[in-house]
Parts: structure tokens; C-alpha cells; sequence
């Protein structure tokens, strides 16, 4: 028994490591489309052969306007650089069925990343759960269909949401330490400069880390010296890292507004010119996504109704289903606390994760709640998922006999969502 667990031990992880990176491929291999994949091809080929900032000539007009800070930077694009590289000299040989295949590839490290950033939020959620089991739990949350789409092409969103879940990760850490360190500020720093390249939706998950870890030090630091040290190293590394780059590009826009991206719902008229709309009062747009809400339904059922060949949108409409009614369970055990598996830090962070989820969706750019569980709010929504399916075993082990929930609900998620995977890959439009 004893070399049977090890064996499970050793090859739960490359095997999960390998399904993930088969799916991305296979996705990237099918896809003759991808959303706005032309303008992130633009940064792509712009930074494998120049070296400077992208300027405000190379985006004001057609098709490769920019929709946000992202388009300037080359951080969320980093992954991709080697592969564009090597499709210089491998695409004209025509192995595979989309130009821009070799250069996609760039998604598989992101995704064995975004795979190891789970595991390590999973291992400090569950204080109860063995390495194959939070493993599992890693996998489930992974095997999302959006974020598998989103590692099948050339986007900025990939690491918007890989350090997001680092965030959360980090999150844990410094809330389950005695006491926080040099270490800690410089990990939150690095965490928080690489966000502030990414898109919009990762600056709320950046910056509540920020501020958990700022009252952290200064309820746990002895001294104000040593406070304002730790508080310092963790603020001063995101202005080094980016700071020149936030100036650069409202230098270049010109627009006067900070957030310029034509997601923004007061920039919808010009993201370039300033053409600004009233701002919708906050109490108003809560209102709207209120009576938004019914509508989620049969958009779910409208989807999965017609079921066309499934692209970016159509796979949002599939899984919908399952992350209200599985997660519902999960968030339910996040709530009630049996004291059997998750840490209170564990579900304090995966309530978080819920609540920023929420918050996205109502403060961002989604118009419709249909639009859950997409790329903008897969941010928190990994980490939530992941929590809801920790929540969901704790419940199932506290309510009934089963010997392993967390396998148990962990392989649940894992095939229905495998499923939906293979489905959606076997019908991708040509």
C-alpha cells in the first residue's frame, strides 16, 4: 500500500501538469479565432524585434486600438516572445492549421505556472488535505474551459490571472505567518509591479493583498523602524517596476484619464481622444446589475440551446450551469465551519475570492451577469472555485460517510469539466 501511495505521489502532478498543457495545445492547434488575438500579436511581434515602448502612432487607429495599459507592456506577453522567435523560422513549413500555432505555445508555460501558483494556494486553504488531494483540487479549478481557451492563445489575460492566484497565495502566507519578513515585503512588491502591467481586473486583487499585508506589519512589527522598512521595501519595488511604464503610456494616450481603455464604460465613445461620458453613479450601476441578474438564465439556456460551434463567448454559456449550482455548495461549506479541513485563513481568503469575484463583475466592464464566469472575473474566480470545491468536500465529509470528499468532489468537478473540454475542442468552428 505504502509504494502504491508513492507512486500516486509521484506522478499525480506531471500527469496533471501534462492533461492541462495537452488541452491548451489542442485548443490552439483548432482555433482559426481568437478575440483581439490580432492586437496581441501586435505587442508580441513588436517586442521580439524592438526593444523600446510601443507608442500611441502604433494604436490610434483600426483594428489595433488599444483597449488597455496591457497593449504597451511586454510583461503579459513575456511567455510568448521565445516561441514568436521560433515561428519565424518554423511557420513556413505549414505543421499546423493557424499561423500564429507555434507562437500560441507560449500559453503551455503560463499554464503549468497558473497549475503550481494553484497548488500552492490549495496546500495553504486545506490544512487537512494530502498531496495528491490538493493536487486534485488544483486540477478542478484548472480545468475551467475558459481558462483553458485563454491558454490556447496569444492574450494578455493569462497572466493577469496567474498573478492573481499568486496574489492569493502570498494572501495566505503572510496571514498564516508569526511574523512577516523582508522576504514577504519583497515577494508582495514583485506580485503587485508584475499586476500593475496586467490588466485592469488584476489591480483589485493586487491591491487587496497591499493592504492586508500593510496592516499585517503594522499590527505584527515591534518597531516603527522596522514598519516602515517592510511597508517600504513592498511599495517601493511596484513603483521601480512600473511606475515609468503607467507614465509612459498616459504621456502617450494623452487622453486625461488614468484608466484608458475602451472597456472603460465613461471612455466607450474614444479611448484616445477624451471624449468622456458622465460617470454612472455607483448606487445606479448597483441598481443595473441587479435587474441584470434574471437574465442569466436564459442567456445559460440560450446557449446551450443552440450550441453552435462553441468560441470564446459560447464556452462561458456551458459551464455556467456548474458554477452556480456546484459552487453554491462549496460556498455554503466555506460559511458553515465544521473544523474538519480548511483553515479559518483558508476560508477567510476564499470568501475574499468570492466577494472580489462579485465585486469585479459589478464595478467592471461586464455588462451582462451571463459574462461570470469570463476572462475578467477568472481572476478571483480560480482561486473561488478552488476555495468553493474545498468548501464543497468539507460539507460532504461533515454531512455524510465518505471516507475522501475532497477527492470525492475534487473528481466530480475534474470529469464534468474534462468533458466539457473534449466537447468543445471536438467542435471548435473550423
Amino acid at each position: 500500500m505504502r509504494d502504491r501511495r508513492t507512486w500516486h505521489d509521484q506522478f499525480a502532478l506531471p500527469g496533471a501538469a501534462l492533461l492541462l498543457v495537452a488541452i491548451s495545445i489542442a485548443f490552439a492547434w483548432t482555433l482559426r479565432y481568437a478575440p483581439d488575438e490580432s492586437s496581441h500579436r501586435a505587442v508580441v511581434d513588436h517586442y521580439v524585434h524592438h526593444l523600446g515602448w510601443m507608442t500611441r502612432d502604433e494604436w490610434q487607429y483600426g483594428a489595433l486600438r488599444g483597449h488597455g495599459y496591457n497593449l504597451f507592456s511586454p510583461v503579459p506577453y513575456l511567455p510568448y516572445l521565445p516561441f514568436a522567435l521560433i515561428a519565424d523560422h518554423v511557420s513556413v513549413l505549414g505543421i499546423a492549421t493557424h499561423r500564429l500555432f507555434v507562437t500560441r505555445l507560449g500559453g503551455t508555460l503560463v499554464a503549468i505556472a497558473q497549475l503550481l501558483a494553484t497548488i500552492a494556494l490549495v496546500r495553504r486553504m486545506c490544512r487537512g488535505c494530502g498531496r495528491v488531494e490538493v493536487i486534485a483540487v488544483a486540477l478542478a479549478a484548472n480545468l475551467v474551459p475558459q481558462l483553458r481557451y485563454i491558454h490556447a492563445y496569444v492574450n494578455a489575460d493569462a497572466v493577469t490571472i496567474l498573478t492573481a492566484t499568486i496574489a492569493f497565495a502570498l494572501l495566505l502566507r503572510i496571514l498564516q505567518r508569526d511574523h512577516v519578513t523582508l522576504g514577504d515585503a519583497a515577494l508582495v512588491g514583485l506580485t503587485v509591479g508584475v499586476a500593475a502591467h496586467g490588466r485592469y481586473n488584476g489591480f483589485l486583487v493586487a491591491g487587496l493583498l497591499l493592504v492586508v499585508y500593510v496592516v499585517r506589519v503594522l499590527r505584527s512589527s515591534p518597531s516603527l523602524r522596522a514598519k516602515l522598512r517592510l511597508v517600504g521595501v513592498a511599495i517601493a519595488l511596484p513603483v521601480l517596476l512600473a511606475g515609468a511604464f503607467h507614465l509612459h503610456v498616459y504621456n502617450e494616450l494623452q487622453n486625461r484619464h488614468m484608466l484608458a481603455t475602451a472597456d472603460n464604460e465613461q471612455l466607450a465613445e474614444s479611448t484616445f481622444q477624451g471624449h468622456l461620458r458622465v460617470a454612472t453613479p455607483t448606487l445606479s450601476l448597483l441598481k443595473k446589475r441587479v435587474h441584470q441578474a434574471p437574465s442569466v438564465w436564459m442567456s445559460s439556456w440560450a446557449s446551450m440551446a443552440k450550441a453552435p460551434g462553441p468560441n470564446y463567448a459560447d464556452l462561458r454559456g456551458l459551464w455556467l450551469w456548474l458554477l452556480f449550482l456546484g459552487s453554491a455548495a462549496g460556498i455554503v461549506g466555506l460559511v458553515v465551519n465544521t473544523g474538519t479541513l480548511m483553515s479559518t485563513s483558508g476560508r477567510f481568503v476564499g470568501l475574499a475570492a468570492v466577494a472580489v469575484v462579485l465585486a469585479t463583475w459589478v464595478l467592471g466592464a461586464i455588462q451582462r451577469l451571463s459574462g461570470l464566469p469570463g476572462r475578467f472575473l477568472l481572476t478571483a474566480g480560480i482561486p473561488a472555485l478552488a476555495a468553493a470545491i474545498l468548501g464543497g468536500a468539507d460539507l460532504l465529509g461533515w454531512l455524510s460517510r465518505v471516507k475522501r470528499p475532497v477527492l470525492v468532489a475534487a473528481g466530480s468537478w475534474s470529469l464534468i469539466l474534462l468533458a466539457i473540454n473534449i466537447w468543445a475542442i471536438a467542435h471548435v468552428a473550423a
